[in-house]
């Protein structure tokens, strides 16, 4: 969310910010007076969002599932821990903080996670066990502007959704599907390479990475790695333009130990081992996936337009097809393409209210059927009573239709109080 080497929030309205205030390593500081220097080597700054949500469907099998009554919310709570112990060295250590996930659905089953807490006062008080999401922790050195190196759990550089992140900074509330079915992944570990170049009233930049891919913490049993990067070019002025477009290559698998027992044809003593397997009869599944995108922001004035586009491809290993988890669970996922697409327009007036129209696609999903295209309408507004308090209403109609069980439509409403600190 903060930009690197930029002031803290509160200097700068979130609702002016896109990437021309993403991240991009910072200049040297060894140019700077003493004074600055020597400032405090640590800045712990963050968002909150808090309000109300409404989600119902129409009358159907999933529909006593998912509809919910009008709530209150809970929403991101988010601090960040922003260390700079000498001018080209910087951690930082973003985390989510919430009731989750208690209420929420394992299965079929709603998750309790009230304990009693035998600390309190009358030792028998009962608390909510709350979770934390660490959204990103890395390490960066930086040599220039044109290069810094960033190592540890990072936020996937690709399109407008993950760069600016948080909600001060994003137009809508309601995330594209793009973003929610990870056509890229979110979060990554390992190491990547940035900078930008400026040239006139442009700059250039770029990101560059190697990671463990989609596979996350677990452990590789091979060399398969995730590659990727993101390449942008940014126009500063009246008319601030982006240009962006990213791409990943990975392979993503689950891999089950299989209990394997052998019988001594002479003795008949039996042995007992461990195999890994990958192989869809033991559960598992290997494939190799690539995704290519492309984004656009446009800012002039009071105007604002975000657009994106996203094609991913998945080819599963002979033999090594993952099953699916909704319909028949005896079938497989084949080998797919899946294409999404979004764009907002926004326009600001009386520097308080910002009416904006919200339209996403997606088709092609493989847990269901190759035959389905899902589209959302949407409109919201956000008021920004300061720089750094506002507030976001916003309403959606969700459709999903496909040959095999004729259509299935959700409308949604959320509203959230922000302030950022």
């Amino acid at each position: 969310m903060r930009p690197l080497g930029c002031k803290p929030w509160s200097s700068r309205s979130p609702s002016r910010s896109n990437e021309s205030n993403r991240s991009r390593p910072s200049e040297p500081r060894a140019w700077l007076p003493a004074t600055e220097v020597d400032q405090p080597k640590l800045h712990i700054y963050g968002f909150a969002d808090m309000g109300a949500q409404y989600l119902g469907t129409a009358e159907g099998d999933l529909h006593d599932f998912i509809a919910s009554a009008p709530a209150f919310a809970v929403g991101n709570i988010n601090l960040y821990f922003d260390a700079h112990p000498s001018p080209s060295w910087r951690a930082l250590v973003e985390t989510r903080y919430g009731l989750f996930p208690h209420q929420t659905w394992s299965g079929l089953d709603q998750v309790d996670n009230r304990f009693m807490d035998t600390s309190s006062p009358s030792g028998r008080a009962y608390a909510i066990w709350s979770g934390m999401v660490l959204e990103r922790a890395w390490l960066q050195w930086t040599y220039r502007g044109w290069f810094a190196l960033q190592v540890g759990y990072l936020l996937t550089p690709y399109g407008i959704w993950n760069v600016d992140h948080g909600t001060p900074t994003l137009i809508s509330l309601v995330l594209p599907s793009l973003q929610v079915e990870e056509a890229i992944p979110q979060h990554q570990v390992g190491a990547q390479i940035l900078g930008v170049v400026p040239i006139d009233n442009w700059e250039v930049g770029y990101h560059a990475y190697l990671t463990n891919g989609r596979n996350g913490f677990a452990p590789d049993p091979d060399w398969r790695k995730g590659v990727g990067g993101r390449l942008l070019l940014r126009r500063m002025g009246d008319l601030r333009v982006l240009l962006g477009a990213s791409g990943y290559f990975g392979s993503m698998h689950k891999d089950v130990m299989q209990l394997r027992i052998s019988t001594d044809a002479t003795t008949g003593a039996q042995t007992a081992s461990f195999v890994r397997s990958d192989w869809a009869a033991d559960g598992g599944y290997a494939a190799d996936e690539w995704s290519l995108g492309g984004d656009i922001s446009l800012d002039y004035k009071g105007w604002r337009f975000r657009g994106e586009t996203m094609v991913r491809h998945v080819r599963y290993a002979d033999g090594k097809h993952e099953h699916k988890t909704f319909g028949d669970p005896f079938s497989m996922i084949p080998n797919h393409y899946r294409h999404y697409a979004y764009a907002i327009l926004a326009y600001r007036f009386a520097r308080h209210f910002e009416p904006y129209v919200f339209i996403d696609y997606n088709d092609a999903d493989p847990q269901i059927s190759l035959n389905k295209m899902g589209i959302c309408y949407s409109a919201g507004l956000n008021v920004y009573f300061t720089a750094t308090a506002m507030l976001k209403l916003q309403y959606a109609e969700q459709t999903f239709s496909h040959s095999e069980n004729g259509q299935m439509d959700m409308h949604f409403a959320t509203g959230r109080l922000v302030l950022v600190f």
